[in-house]
């Protein structure tokens, strides 16, 4: 299998990586009304344990897609780099953080989904639910860290389009609005405000629009026969 197909299929992980995870929000049931009791968090987690085991069965597939198509991204762009590498790697570091912490998001949503089943100790429910929330709203960090890194790759390597770069930058400092929630109990930038979907939508786009981008330029030829891109220190 030639270099250029492994890019290919690199670049497809990362769609396939957005299908699944159009597939899980088939199963999103929403969250139980603001200021509900233990038990109203345990009865709406225990009525909708199927759906939630279902959709995190396959954010976790979802999961493994983009590490593959962060792999594959960072070679990518660590070519055009030359050099360390440095910004690819940044970049790639903190897409595997971002993605290990939504794993572990998702584990919580498994056992709270399993708790609840049983009918048995509301409090925990209720723990491991909002342990959950704060691991999935946390990774927004990494999450800009990443898209930052990629950005600045785009607009200073050529190896993505600049609009993409501009792109990844306004996806990234969106994500660090959603940290908000952790010291904002009400209002548009809360819990359940408004803006805690925003951000979303601005990273679907930029993923599909570079798993997209990949799939249609040829690669980038290695550092060492760019020497105008690795002269630069």
């Amino acid at each position: 299998m030639s270099e250029t197909t492994h890019d290919r299929w690199g670049a497809a992980s990362g769609l396939a990586a957005l299908g699944v995870v159009a597939a899980a929000m088939v199963f999103e049931r929403g969250a139980p009304p603001a200021g509900a009791s233990d038990v109203q968090v345990a009865a709406f987690n225990a009525a909708h344990s199927h759906a939630l085991l279902t959709q995190s069965l396959l954010f976790l597939l979802s999961a493994a897609f983009m590490l593959w198509f962060l792999g594959c991204l960072r070679a990518h762009l660590a070519a055009a780099e030359g050099g360390s590498g440095r910004y690819a790697g940044i970049g790639f570091g903190a897409g595997v953080a971002y993605v290990t912490l939504s794993v572990v998001s998702q584990a919580g949503q498994i056992a709270l989904a399993q708790i609840a089943a049983t009918a048995a100790a509301p409090q925990l429910v209720t723990a491991i639910a909002s342990l959950a929330w704060a691991l999935f709203t946390v990774a927004a960090v990494p999450a800009a860290v990443m898209l930052a890194a990629f950005a600045v790759l785009a607009l200073r390597s050529g190896a993505l389009p600049s609009w993409l770069g501009w792109l990844a930058a306004v996806a990234g400092a969106s994500q660090l609005g959603l940290l908000a929630a952790l010291v904002v109990d009400t209002g548009p930038l809360g819990p359940d405000g408004w803006y805690t979907f925003a951000p979303y939508p601005l990273y679907v786009i930029w993923l599909a629009a570079t798993a997209v981008t990949l799939l249609r330029r040829p690669t980038r030829p290695p550092a060492e026969h760019a020497p105008a891109v690795t002269a630069r220190r």
